[in-house]
């Protein structure tokens, strides 16, 4: 079974290649070492409150006159954070945006209705353009129509 390998400066813990074999020959006491690689699932998260982040455990190994221990790995995974205020904002005001093509669209009706003397009213337009506003709506913070 093949498995995933980084080889690191140790002097700035960068990788510097990759590799997937099913074994590697390791040298512990050079400028560079091999390490297996684990990356780990990213978890589940609500993408509503939530961002996942890259997190990297992996020792420190910058003191050449320490062998690396042979046992050593390089471990990708991910964090869960909660977005900041802006970040919220940010993500609200852009799911507003992707409707804005249908509000002009449902101007655009509403003023066809009125210079063809159409009754306005809620039965006038579709359960979509209310179901539309008012996702846009709860999405300010203010109540469905």
């Amino acid at each position: 079974m093949s498995k995933k390998w980084v080889k690191i400066d140790r002097a700035t813990g960068e990788i510097v290649k990759r590799k997937t074999e099913a074994a590697i020959e390791r040298v512990f006491d050079k400028r560079t070492v091999w390490l297996e690689l684990v990356r780990e699932d990213a978890p589940d998260f609500d993408s509503n409150t939530q961002k996942i982040v890259a997190d990297v455990q992996q020792s420190d190994l910058s003191d050449l006159s320490v062998d690396v221990d042979p046992s050593e790995k390089r471990v990708e995974s991910w964090a869960v954070v909660q977005l900041s205020g802006d970040e919220l904002a940010k993500r609200t005001s852009i799911r507003i945006e992707e409707t804005d093509h249908l509000l002009t669209k449902f101007v655009e009706d509403i003023l066809v209705a009125i210079a063809t003397g159409a009754t306005l009213n809620r039965a006038a337009f579709s359960s979509d353009v209310w179901d539309t506003i008012n996702a846009r709506r709860s999405l300010r913070g203010e109540a469905d129509v």
